[in-house]
């Protein structure tokens, strides 16, 4: 059962356009991410679902409810923002209280569900502290515990935890999915943090110029990308301009030549032409040790080297020259010599066409 659907959503300021007809649904107890560069729409998409923003045309429906015309108070979603948005002078016990409050949920009730979500989100030991008595990380859970106190029919995040640094970020991105496993509420997170995306969600929704570039599950979105900019967006790819030269469509095998030399493609999803796009994750392919029949080997001459702890990125252009770099991830710290020419080999599967035609 679909908990919230966008139709056609449509918004613009003046001559520009923000959204650009975007629809996606989300199902009840699913955690869906937005994902995309600053100005891209996705927090202003996010702030339309909350109804602070209005459509210029499109709907928005939750729990089957069109939402046209009716308040952020009425709407039963709930907000966690990039900055907190505590209020100073009330206790943590107070700011998890207020949207309770808002909705006029009887006192017994309200102390109730604060002492609830308080030991949900670990904060029991802080309902009497004000937020300046708390850290960054805590402050985040406080947000976290007020939107969850509400029993929102949706919960909204507009970048939560970009204001935390790395360490801090990893643990409460873990604790917020643990807790939407947990408790099972729907949730539409927006972040530009691929990592977050990729970590939390149950599907993402990958946002371009005020459109969706592509919906799927972390998976696909890695494994399966459409579009050169999906790709390159999400973790590194290699991406590269061929021409199908020979194919086997029963056996789901493509030769394409490429600025690698001519390579064997296996894919479940034809070309969408004769001069597709080829994309391939550096840590796709193996260093050839020594010659043992491995498929689709080339040559790179190796520009740098950067280690990156458990693992070393590996620079290189053909070895018959160009302007064109690749990237191979090895695993550990081995390093290739600087100008040395070194041979790699790619499994077919892992090359995959991108929907996009590079004639």
């Amino acid at each position: 059962m679909s908990r919230l659907e966008v139709v056609q959503a449509r918004v613009g300021y003046g001559d520009v356009a923000v959204l650009r007809g975007i629809s996606f649904d989300v199902q009840e107890g699913e955690f869906v991410t937005l994902l995309g560069p600053s100005g891209c729409g996705k927090t202003t998409l996010l702030r339309a679902i909350a109804g602070f923003v209005p459509l210029d045309d499109g709907a928005i429906r939750i729990g089957g409810r069109d939402m046209q015309g009716i308040a952020p108070e009425k709407r039963n979603t709930a907000m966690c923002f990039q900055s907190y948005a505590l209020f100073p002078h009330l206790t943590v016990a107070d700011n998890i209280a207020f949207g309770l409050r808002q909705r006029r949920v009887p006192s017994p009730q309200q102390r109730q569900r604060v002492a609830e979500t308080a030991l949900t989100v670990a904060l029991t030991n802080h309902l009497e502290k004000l937020p300046a008595q708390l850290s960054g990380g805590q402050q985040q859970r406080v947000a976290l515990a007020r939107a969850m106190a509400v029993r929102p029919d949706v919960l909204l995040f507009d970048e939560p935890l970009s204001n935390l640094d790395a360490r801090l970020r990893e643990q409460l991105r873990l604790q917020i999915r643990a807790l939407q496993r947990q408790y099972g509420f729907t949730a539409v997170y927006v972040t530009h943090d691929q990592a977050e995306a990729l970590a939390m969600s149950d599907r993402v929704i990958v946002m371009e110029g005020g459109c969706v570039a592509q919906i799927g599950t972390p998976q696909e979105i890695y494994h399966q990308p459409v579009s050169r900019f999906v790709a390159d967006f999400v973790g590194t790819a290699n991406i590269m301009a061929g021409t199908i030269t020979d194919r086997d469509v029963g056996a789901r095998l493509y030769q394409v030549q490429t600025p690698l030399g001519a390579l064997t493609v296996k894919s479940d999803q034809p070309p969408v032409s004769a001069r597709p796009y080829v994309c391939w994750r550096p840590e796709a392919a193996g260093l050839l040790e020594r010659g043992g029949g491995e498929p689709n080997v080339f040559a790179l001459r190796i520009r740098r080297n950067t280690f990156l702890g458990s693992q070393t990125d590996v620079e290189g252009s053909p070895e018959a020259g160009g302007d064109v770099c690749f990237r191979v991830q090895l695993p550990g710290h081995r390093t290739l010599a600087e100008n040395s020419i070194c041979h790699f080999f790619l499994p077919p599967d892992q090359l995959r066409f991108l929907q996009e035609d590079a004639a």
